[in-house]
């Protein structure tokens, strides 16, 4: 429905990282641009690893993998939205929405939901959807593991995960929210409950270098006053 093309877009920075953990003969010139990508997770190896294992041809365990990914993020979207809602039929209308809106890019973004191609993002964003549901059920440390993987298979990715996991447990704590409600007390003073949620995550507030900035620059949807009126909508 949504199509497969295993090598374009970032296809061409992860399938040959995988290629060359299998074969480390293979691009004996100019490896640095997909490894430079590649030598931040662990994704090559786990699907070359798989290859090994399987003894299928890789195209074959390539297109496994994405079906897999497909698979395990509507069973993410599934978990969380089973807990959202009461309905018994709610939680499949909403893994049937997510599921036609795959290759939608997400607005102001440029990113699809969910890759055409295998990509370690979609399955860390399966891990991470995992991680919530555990947290929103209120098991937090169910969701540890889970979103460390998510990280180890994708570093950015995992990283927003785990951020938006800390936030999430924070929000639905109890004991923090009245605290929060309460105008003073001597446990949380007035200004404590911001600082003490962004002093983890100081490494989003870092100064980026000039080249950086003029890459950003050169992306309009990363800018909201930039996007279009479909992109709005």
């Amino acid at each position: 429905m949504h199509g497969y093309h295993p090598a374009v877009e970032d296809g061409e920075l992860y399938l040959p990282g995988i290629k060359k953990a299998l074969d480390p003969a293979l691009y004996p010139f100019n490896a640095q641009f997909f490894m430079s990508h590649a030598r931040m997770t662990l994704f090559d190896e786990l699907v070359a690893a798989s290859v090994r294992i399987s003894h299928l041809p890789l195209d074959y365990v390539v297109l496994l993998w994405h079906v897999a990914c497909i698979f395990a993020l509507l069973v993410g979207c599934w978990r969380v939205s089973r807990i959202c809602f009461n309905s018994p039929l709610a939680p499949w209308g909403s893994v049937a929405l997510v599921a036609s809106l795959l290759t939608i890019p997400v607005a102001g973004t440029a990113l699809y939901i969910m890759d055409q191609h295998l990509h370690p993002r979609n399955t860390a964003t399966a891990l991470i959807l995992f991680a919530v549901s555990r947290i929103l059920a209120g098991k937090h440390w169910q969701a540890v593991p889970l979103a460390a993987l998510a990280f180890v298979l994708h570093p950015m990715m995992g990283a927003l995960g785990i951020s938006f996991c800390c936030f999430l447990a924070l929000t639905l704590c109890e004991p923090l929210r009245m605290r929060l409600r309460a105008p003073r007390t001597r446990l949380l003073p007035k200004r404590a409950a911001p600082v003490a949620a962004i002093v983890p995550f100081g490494w989003v507030f870092g100064p980026p270098s000039k080249p950086w900035l003029e890459a950003l620059h050169s992306r309009h949807w990363l800018r909201l006053y930039q996007w279009t009126w479909y992109e709005w909508l």
